[in-house]
């Protein structure tokens, strides 16, 4: 920052104060240190310095997962200037320095660095050597007008000091990096390199087949080979068997009825290491399997294949099939308390007569009837 202060403050004073007159210099005082009877001045003095949003955390992450220094910590910064100009008798002359002031900085709004070295030759060894030289960002000086409320609390910061013509610069971006070597990453110490056909398992559907005791998943689509796995609601995958083209895997006794996604994972080895792609997830329903239906006086009591749960909302669904009256019944229950229950009673409404089709909905997953000899099963009759 202080080379960068020096620098502007030696281009203003060859630039512009060094041919207006040779009793005008540039400084880089406080305003209140400034003694206007010494002479006129062009005063540089930086009063605020702002995070450069645009290079803000770009050298993030800077240190490894084991805590090791990756890359050099850098931090980029916005420098905000006040220039005031100061004359001993001149009333007009602020006035012609500010205005050759803007001049020169709207003519040439950045500082290359090798204009750094040219700036800071005749200042200190310790100017001379600062890094901003060797910046690659270009320093740019851009005019930042305030409004002159702002300008007032500024120089609130001097209440000894009147005011005088000022206006405010912002130079940006000054990159501040630290003195601090980076460690060197561990050598490779076996290079293992290979190829392989990256194309990843597509899964086109998913749908339960086996039977009823003992169901399925399948998964449709392509590029499936038999080391791919299944994994059911992003929990462990499980090994499947590639049949007929698609892939199939036992279900899981503890698995609840309802709606769960799949999708498929092929390993692809390269070299000593193994990758796993994987598809796109794919939606499927586990239906409840109705084993058999008892009818007691006003109450119907479903026997079901897979344990519902506690929490799970039952509802009985009845279709007409024959006598008169609704053709769609249905009864529901309250969720389940019990934590795990395949027998669910369900309350008839009184004077519901005719024979029935009977289907069971557990959350959002409906029984399927079966059909033997032309008619849906299971039924039952009230009297």
């Amino acid at each position: 920052m202080a080379a960068v202060t020096t620098a502007l403050k030696n281009w203003l004073q060859s630039s512009v104060a060094g041919k207006i007159g040779p009793d005008v210099r540039a400084t880089t005082l406080r305003p209140d240190r400034v003694e206007a009877g010494e002479g006129s001045k062009i005063n540089l003095y930086l009063f605020q310095i702002t995070p450069n949003h645009g290079y803000r955390n770009i050298d993030q992450p800077v240190r490894r997962s084991d805590g090791g220094l990756a890359v050099k910590p850098r931090t980029a910064i916005d420098l905000h200037y006040l220039l005031s100009f100061y004359t001993k008798d001149n009333d007009l002359l602020p006035q012609i320095l500010l205005a050759k002031t803007i001049e020169v900085l709207n003519s040439n709004p950045g500082i290359a660095p090798g204009k750094f070295k040219s700036l800071l030759a005749t200042e200190s060894a310790e100017l001379q050597a600062a890094p901003i030289g060797d910046q690659q960002e270009l320093v740019k000086i851009t005019h930042q007008p305030v409004p002159l409320e702002e300008m007032a609390r500024i120089w609130s910061l001097f209440p000894e000091t009147k005011y005088l013509l000022s206006t405010v610069y912002c130079v940006t971006t000054v990159i501040l990096e630290a003195d601090i070597e980076p460690e060197p990453a561990l050598p490779i110490l076996s290079p293992s390199v290979g190829v392989g056909a990256f194309g990843a398992p597509e899964v086109g559907a998913a749908s339960l087949v086996g039977t009823d005791a003992v169901p399925k998943l399948r998964l449709s689509g392509s590029r499936f080979t038999d080391d791919c796995l299944i994994e059911i609601d992003g929990a462990a995958a499980i090994p499947a068997s590639l049949v007929d083209g698609g892939l199939e895997c036992p279900i899981a006794p503890s698995l609840t009825l309802g709606s769960h996604t799949a999708r498929a994972l092929r390993p692809v080895a390269v070299g000593n290491r193994t990758f796993w792609l994987d598809s796109s997830t794919v939606p499927f329903l586990l239906r409840p399997v109705i084993q058999k239906v008892v009818q007691v006086g006003g109450d119907i009591t479903v026997a079901l294949e897979r344990e519902a749960i506690q929490g799970q909302l039952p509802t009985l669904l009845l279709n007409r099939t024959a006598g008169s009256g609704d053709p769609v019944v249905k009864i529901s229950r309250a969720p389940l308390s019990n934590l795990e229950t395949s027998s669910l009673p369900f309350d008839l409404p009184a004077g519901l007569s005719g024979t029935f089709s009977v289907r069971v909905r557990i959350d959002e997953a409906d029984s399927l009837l079966r059909v033997s000899g032309g008619a849906p099963s299971p039924q039952v009759t009230l009297p």
